[in-house]
C-alpha cells in the first residue's frame, strides 16, 4: 500500500469515528430531550412544594422535645411520614419526629376536622365550603367547594375525597387529584344520611358512610366508589352505626359502635367481632399495623376493655378487661400502647405486659415512635 494510499484510510477511519461520535451526541441530546419533555410532563403546581417539603423534612436539624404547642386544648392528632400534626381549636401545628417544628397555622373554623395522607392533611369546618391542604411545612392549596361540607380524606399520596351536601340528592363526593387539586369525579348519593367518607391509600377507592334506619333500628350503608374507573363498585348493609374504619391491602376494615367487620373489595363479609355492651372510647386504626380499640366508660374505670385485632388477616389477639382509665390507645406492627392516669402500658401481640412508663397526668393522646411521645395541652414531650 502506497503513502497516500495510507493518509486516505487515516482520513476516513477518522472521519467515520468524527461520524460515531457526532451520531452519539446527537442521540444524547435527544435523550435529554425526551427526559425533559417527560420530567416538565410530570410536573404539577404543587411539584417543587413537595420537593422544598421533603428536604425540610429530611434535613430538620435542632428543635427537640419538649416542642411547644398552642395555648388552646389539642383536639386531634394526625400522624405522617417523619412528622405529626396536632390540631387545636385555633391553631395547626406540624412538628418533625426529631421534635423540630415545621409548620404552625392560624385558623379560622369553629369547629375544626382534619384527614391526613403519607405527607399532606386537609383542614376544614363540617358545615362551610373551604378545605385547606398542607404539606408537612406549608399550605399548598385552598379550594372553596359549592356546597357545605360532610367530610373529607386524603389518600396516602393526596388525593382529595370531599363529601359534601347537594342540591338534588342527599350527598355528593368530589375528587380532586393530587397535583393540582383539580376535580376529576363527582359521585352522586340518594340515601339516608351520609356523613363519613374513607380513602384507600392508593386512592383508587373510597367509602362513604349513610347512616339511616331500618325495622332493627340505626344502621349504615356502605358504599364503595372506584374512582380510577369513576363507578360505584358495591354497596352493604351494616346493623350498627360504623364509626372509623381504614382499607388494608383488598380489605375494607370497619370499627362500629357495637363491632369490629372486615369486608372484601365486592361487600363480603369476612369476619366479625362484637363489642358486647361496651360503648367505644378511643381507637388506633390504620393500615398495616394492629387495630387497638378501647372500649367501657371512664366514669366507671374498673369495667374498662382493651381488644386488638391483627394486622393482615384482621383477627382478635387479644382482649383486656379491668385495666382502669383509658385516654388514649396506639399501635404498631407487633405491639399496643394505652394511656391511663400518669401511666403508658405496653402489650406484646399475645396480650401480656411487656413494659410500663411513667407520664404526664396532663397528656391527652400519645405515638409510638423510637420512644413514647405524649400530647398535652401546651407541648409534645418524647420519653425513651
Amino acid at each position: 500500500m502506497t503513502t497516500r494510499d495510507e493518509i486516505t484510510m487515516a482520513r476516513r477511519k477518522k472521519c467515520a469515528r468524527y461520524r460515531v461520535k457526532r451520531l452519539a451526541r446527537f442521540a444524547v441530546a435527544l435523550g435529554i430531550l425526551a427526559l425533559l419533555v417527560v420530567l416538565l410532563s410530570a410536573l404539577t403546581p404543587t411539584t417543587f412544594r413537595d420537593i422544598g417539603d421533603g428536604l425540610k423534612v429530611t434535613f430538620s436539624l435542632g428543635g427537640g422535645f419538649p416542642a411547644e404547642l398552642s395555648d388552646s386544648v389539642p383536639q386531634k392528632v394526625l400522624e405522617l411520614k417523619g412528622a405529626f400534626s396536632v390540631l387545636t381549636d385555633d391553631q395547626l401545628v406540624t412538628i418533625s419526629y426529631s421534635g423540630k417544628e415545621l409548620l404552625r397555622q392560624n385558623h379560622n373554623f369553629a369547629s375544626p376536622q382534619a384527614s391526613s395522607g403519607d405527607r399532606r392533611l386537609v383542614l376544614f369546618n363540617r358545615g362551610s365550603r373551604e378545605l385547606q391542604l398542607y404539606n408537612r411545612t406549608s399550605l399548598i392549596a385552598s379550594l372553596e367547594v359549592e356546597n357545605a361540607i360532610l367530610d373529607a380524606a386524603l389518600s396516602g399520596d393526596g388525593d382529595l375525597f370531599a363529601l359534601t351536601e347537594s342540591e338534588r340528592y342527599t350527598a355528593q363526593l368530589e375528587v380532586y387529584e393530587h397535583g393540582g387539586y383539580e376535580k376529576v369525579m363527582t359521585w352522586y348519593c340518594s340515601d339516608g344520611f351520609p356523613y363519613k367518607v374513607l380513602a384507600s391509600h392508593g386512592g383508587n377507592t373510597a367509602a362513604v358512610f349513610v347512616a339511616d334506619l331500618d325495622s332493627t333500628g340505626l344502621c349504615t350503608q356502605v358504599y364503595l366508589v372506584n374512582a380510577a374507573g369513576f363507578e360505584e363498585m358495591c354497596s352493604f348493609k351494616v346493623q350498627s352505626l360504623a364509626v372509623d374504619g381504614y382499607f388494608d391491602g383488598n380489605r375494607l376494615v370497619l370499627v362500629t359502635d357495637k363491632e369490629f367487620l372486615v369486608y372484601d373489595m365486592d361487600g363480603q363479609q369476612r369476619y366479625e367481632q362484637s363489642f358486647g355492651n361496651y360503648p367505644l372510647i378511643s381507637l388506633s386504626a390504620r393500615d398495616g399495623e394492629i387495630c387497638a380499640v378501647a372500649l367501657g366508660d371512664n366514669s366507671r374505670s374498673g369495667a374498662n376493655r382493651l381488644m386488638a385485632f391483627s394486622a393482615g388477616s384482621h383477627e382478635l389477639l387479644f382482649t383486656l378487661d379491668g385495666l382502669g382509665s383509658i385516654e388514649d390507645v396506639a399501635a404498631t406492627g407487633d405491639r399496643v400502647y394505652f394511656l391511663s392516669e400518669g401511666q403508658v402500658y405496653e402489650y406484646n401481640i399475645k396480650g401480656e405486659l411487656v413494659d410500663t412508663f411513667a407520664s404526664d397526668h396532663d397528656a391527652r393522646f400519645i405515638i409510638i415512635d423510637k420512644g413514647i411521645i405524649e400530647i398535652l395541652p401546651s407541648a409534645a414531650v418524647k420519653g425513651d
